[in-house]
């Protein structure tokens, strides 16, 4: 179980490392769109990537939600892990916004109560989504 518990918790450590890697540079430039705001509900932002050319973008990640895999103390598979739903995207230099949901898990089968719990961040993350692309749309005609 400790052994389990162990590599879980590395999982974890390694996901959310290159996630920050990705997405949460360290701000080293000024920003060469300061008239774009950052998108609606986004916890992290990057860079803008080709900044100066008109296919500048930058990606970013909004809200997240985490699905503790925890079959308990019986149950033992090597590729139990927590399934992370997540909205991520894509803010463009013209000010278009593409968003899409992503779902981070194992390929492993999921119990019933998970597919439930996953079913419902799903949900949740698709009228995060949906009310983020609202208001980014009420700041985009107030420009």
């Amino acid at each position: 179980m400790a052994e389990r518990l162990r590599r879980r918790r590395n999982y974890r450590l390694e996901r959310a490392s290159n996630d920050h890697e990705r997405l949460h540079k360290a701000m080293t430039t000024t920003n060469p769109y300061p008239h774009l705001p950052v998108p609606a509900g986004a916890d992290e932002v990057s860079e803008w990537a080709d900044a100066g050319r008109p296919d500048a973008s930058r990606q970013f990640i909004a809200s997240r939600r985490v699905i503790d895999f925890d079959l308990g103390e019986n149950f033992s598979r090597p590729w139990t892990a927590d399934i992370e739903v997540r909205v991520e995207g894509i803010q463009y230099v013209d000010g278009r916004i593409r968003r899409e949901i992503v779902i981070d898990t194992s390929d492993g089968p999921i119990t019933l109560e998970h597919s439930e719990q996953l079913a419902a961040a799903l949900i949740e993350a698709a009228r995060a989504a949906t009310a983020a692309n609202q208001l980014d749309g009420l700041v985009a005609s107030r420009r």
